[in-house]
């Protein structure tokens, strides 16, 4: 979510690091007593998701405030900040329907991410995100990149 010329932060790169070690213990096929401790972090990623979520939303009343009183000055500015918030919700969106699929594929048609029934069913990920039908450059996993 960041720009291409602006650091991650430490918590953007923890985060990261998170997704990255949960994808290799998948293709490792640990445990599910290991993958519920990954609920716990979700939890606490859901906590901080709603944190930030109110604390941009008041930036952006903020940012619409500040267009209202001076166009010529914010205009710019708040169409990249509009750009940036649609970018992103399209992200958030995909990787929510990459959970959704999986949650379907691995318990059937009723799954649902939040409370997975087959949590040994490692092979999940892969088949969702790396789908041998599409060029490599389309497949889910690597848009994700």
């Amino acid at each position: 979510m960041s720009a291409a010329n602006c650091p991650e932060t430490p918590r953007q790169k923890m985060i990261s690091m998170m997704y990255i070690v949960l994808t290799a213990m998948l293709a490792l096929n640990v445990s599910t007593d290991v993958l519920n401790g990954f609920t716990l972090v979700q939890d606490s990623l859901n906590k901080t998701l709603h944190s930030a979520e109110v604390k941009n939303n008041s930036l952006y009343e903020q940012f619409e405030d500040l267009n209202s009183q001076n166009p010529q000055k914010v205009g710019e500015w708040m169409s990249r900040a509009t750009d940036v918030r649609k970018q992103t919700q399209a992200l958030y969106d995909e990787i929510e329907q990459i959970k959704v699929d999986m949650a379907k594929a691995a318990d059937g048609e009723n799954g649902d991410y939040q409370n997975l029934q087959s949590k040994d069913n490692t092979d999940v990920g892969a088949q969702i995100t790396l789908d041998s039908t599409k060029p490599v450059k389309e497949q889910r996993g690597v848009i994700l990149k």
